[in-house]
């Protein structure tokens, strides 16, 4: 036979067994699980984990509405008002460690000519922040009325995550919220007892 090539018996079953292993299709499930599985834990994971951080953000977003809301509501606080709102901030944490969150309440005045000035402050941590009377920045022009005044309540919570696989370290999450008295000038102190 001129012209055709004959395998050897060795080199006609090499070629067998691969000819059939071409075709073999078991174990393809158990390979692709294999290689698809440690994405799908890395993704599970990252998604816990950053849902618990938007969590904790949002919380902060109700904290710093509802302390400024808070704060609007009176005419008149006393101390223990403003220890009673960090309380309740600290209460609205749910789970989360509340010695991690810190909240800051200002009441900003404008005068005549748009300058912005500290009528009073306090914090979470049963201090005034801000000294009454100093100047304030940070607000956009117009945002406080004219001989008017705004309150200004910023919740910051310093977030570390459970698993700490993808959020490393402490991340600060803040927010801050502003509200118009709703009745007329808030006096602090006052010895008379705000009521919500």
């Amino acid at each position: 036979m001129v012209g055709q090539f004959k395998l050897p018996p060795l080199g006609r079953r090499l070629a067998d067994k691969v000819r059939r292993l071409r075709q073999d299709v078991q174990g393809f499930a158990a390979v692709e699980f294999a290689m698809i599985v440690p994405v799908l834990i890395v993704m599970l994971m990252g998604a816990v984990e950053t849902s618990d951080a938007l969590t904790v953000s949002g919380r902060m977003i109700n904290i710093s509405g509802s302390v400024a809301d808070m704060a609007a509501r009176c005419t008149t606080l006393t101390t223990g008002d403003l220890r009673d709102m960090m309380s309740i901030s600290g209460s609205l944490l749910g789970h989360y460690s509340p010695q991690d969150l810190y909240v800051e309440v200002v009441d900003v005045q404008a005068d005549a000519n748009d300058n912005l000035t500290v009528a009073w402050s306090y914090d979470s941590g049963h201090s005034s922040p801000l000294a009454a009377g100093s100047s304030y920045s940070g607000l956009s022009p117009g945002l406080v009325p004219v001989n008017g005044e705004l309150i200004v309540a910023t919740a910051t919570y310093n977030y570390s995550s459970p698993m700490g696989h993808f959020i490393h370290g402490r991340v600060k999450l803040t927010h801050t919220s502003y509200n118009s008295p709703r009745v007329g000038p808030i006096q602090f102190p006052s010895a008379t007892k705000c009521t919500f």
